[in-house]
């Protein structure tokens, strides 16, 4: 079994980590990485990405996916994923929250790989990737979340 470590840090989409675990092996094999080298998986909500964006990357703005490229002969990487932000982005494209979301897990696992979308080319190249990567997991029909958000008064705490 792959060393893939699932975070859940926010509280808008609900996460089933053994079916992220499912997807990123998914996409690991088929590149043939070793299935010693480990990858995190983070889903957090716009404010923290935003901090991650802003302190890595100089940018001032949520994101939906920041990579984190390892070295290491063990480690793949570190990816931290809006899930706010694939919810909004589904709502407002209507398309569904779990593909949307699978797309994110892909599009990191691609950057951590070494893919790149800095230039048109290789903008297409990596995106031409991501989208057989999908539809081919997406014939699996296993979501990875669930299909709608929850309601802001589960989402919340109480106090």
């Amino acid at each position: 079994m792959r060393p893939i470590h699932v975070l859940n840090r926010q509280r808008r989409v609900k996460i089933f980590p053994d079916a992220v675990t499912a997807l990123a092996s998914f996409v690991l094999d088929a590149h043939n990485v070793p299935t010693h080298r480990s990858l995190s998986i983070l889903f957090t909500n716009d404010a923290t990405i935003q901090r991650y964006n802003a302190q890595f990357l100089n940018h001032n703005h949520p994101t939906d996916v920041i990579s984190f490229h390892h070295i290491s002969p063990n480690c793949l990487g570190d990816i931290v994923i809006s899930a706010q932000r694939a919810m909004t982005y589904a709502a407002h494209h209507r398309i569904s929250l779990p593909n949307e979301l699978a797309r994110y897990v892909i599009h990191g696992i691609l950057h951590c790989l070494g893919y790149t979308d800095s230039s048109p080319p290789a903008r297409r190249r990596m995106f031409t990737r991501q989208e057989i990567l999908l539809a081919r997991w997406l014939r699996r029909r296993i979501p990875i979340c669930s299909p709608l958000p929850l309601p802001r008064s589960l989402s919340t705490p109480h106090h």
